[in-house]
Parts: structure tokens; sequence; C-alpha cells
């Protein structure tokens, strides 16, 4: 039976490709001479080989970091990482810090807690339809980055960039 989500075959699943924009968008605004290769969608969240094939090929092409969006993939991009000397920057769940070389850190996000908070509401019997927003400016401390063994350059360069998206100075879309 095919698949009924639009680009689901490719891996183009719109807030895939929506969290690659806002990457590029944010690697730009951090550095605006960077170079942002076109995101690989390998169209499998879990093939280990395809995920290492994407880091090698991205490798050879010029890239030293790669963001991940991939269940069991992840591995296979370390592995490719390690090959290569580049880095993978594990996401959107929270992960710990390791002392594998390779991974660089991770980024957090607030589907969770959107989750948790939408079930503890439905159980308390007060769900009612409404805006709520989370994300960074939500303070629930759920959504960012974490950049494993960052200097303090780097991390108040992150600080300083929350600051100003959830002060609105840059505008996400």
């Amino acid at each position: 039976m095919p698949d009924a989500l639009p680009g689901r075959e490719s891996g183009k699943i719109p807030p895939i490709v929506a969290v690659a924009k806002q990457f590029e968008a944010g690697a730009k605004h951090a550095r605006p001479d960077i170079a942002v290769l076109p995101p690989q969608y390998t169209g499998d969240f879990d093939d280990v080989a395809k995920a290492k094939q994407a880091v090698t090929a991205d490798a050879g092409a010029g890239g030293d970091v790669f963001y991940q969006i991939r269940n069991s993939g992840l591995q296979g991009m370390l592995q490719g990482a390690k090959e290569t000397g580049t880095k993978v920057l594990g996401g959107p769940l929270v992960q710990e810090c390791s002392t594998d070389a390779a991974f660089a850190g991770f980024t957090k996000s607030d589907i969770g807690f959107a989750t948790e908070y939408g079930v503890k509401q439905l159980v308390a019997g007060t769900w009612k339809a409404e805006a709520k927003l989370f994300g960074l400016a939500s303070g629930t401390g759920a959504s960012g980055i974490v950049l494993c063994g960052a200097d303090a350059t780097v991390t108040a360069k992150i600080d300083q960039i929350r600051t100003d998206l959830t002060a609105e100075k840059i505008k996400a879309s």
C-alpha cells in the first residue's frame, strides 16, 4: 500500500524540510560566509548504510558538520564522520554528550514537552482548544542546542542567538 504522506517516499517530509531551512538560516546568521550544502534526504530514518553514505558524499563535497534527523541512521552518520574526520550534530531529541569524537552536540525539541502538556490537560479535564506557544520563548528549556565541549566564545554566540530569537530580533520563518 503506498504511503499517502506527501514527500514521504523521498524523506522530504514538510517539517523535516522546514528544519533543514531553519538550520541553514541559523548557520548563515552565525557565519554569513558559510557554505551550506543541500540536505541529503535518504528516505529512511533507520538505514545506517544510507546515512553513512550521505555523510561520506557530503564530506567529499566539502561538508564538515552534519545535522541528523534520523533514528538508527545516526549510527551511520557517526561512522561516516569518523572516517572523514567530520562532525555530527544530533537531534531533535535530547542525547548525552559522549566520548565519541564525531558527536559535536545535539538540538533539543519541545515536541515531547508539548505532548506531555496536552496529555496532562486532557487527564485533568482542563483541555481547551487554544494556541499555546512552545519553543525558545516558552521558558521551558525544552528547546535549544547543546554543543559538547564548546569553548566559551562559541557558547556565548549561541546564547546571543537564542536571546535574539526570543526577542524576535531574528525572524524564524
